[in-house]
């Protein structure tokens, strides 16, 4: 026994520091294994500015939404689209039969002007 004692007393000093180091590191492992005040505080800011922002995203996205669905609401159907693919071939085919009659008029609007150049010329140079 007086061997430990005396193990003791030659080497105590070195165990104190041991366990003070031990406690040391331990507050030190606590301290950083808890958090604070401040940094609670700034994680709770930080959260209340990404949630704003995602509330306003969100608004944003509904927003969009709606107006999405307000023009597929005023887009016509099947039905009515087929219906003016019809009016639109309709109206084709009848520029084309205006345009082949214009055509046509066109020989008929040559000959109305040259019998009125004719009519001018003689007129102009006095024939009766």
């Amino acid at each position: 026994m007086d061997a430990t004692l005396d193990f003791v007393r030659a080497f105590g000093w070195l165990a104190a520091i041991g366990v003070n180091l031990l406690i040391c590191w331990i507050a030190w492992s606590l301290r950083h294994k808890f958090v604070t005040r401040e940094d609670c505080a700034r994680q709770r800011a930080e959260q209340a500015r990404e949630r704003e922002r995602m509330s306003e995203l969100l608004a944003a996205h509904e927003a969009a939404m709606r107006e999405l669905t307000l023009k597929l609401k005023a887009m016509p159907d099947h039905e009515r689209l087929h219906d003016i693919e019809l009016k639109l071939a309709r109206i084709e085919g009848e520029q084309a039969r205006l345009a082949e009659a214009l055509i046509g008029m066109r020989g008929i609007l040559e000959r109305v002007e040259n019998q009125t150049t004719l009519l001018m010329r003689g007129h102009m140079r006095g024939d009766k």
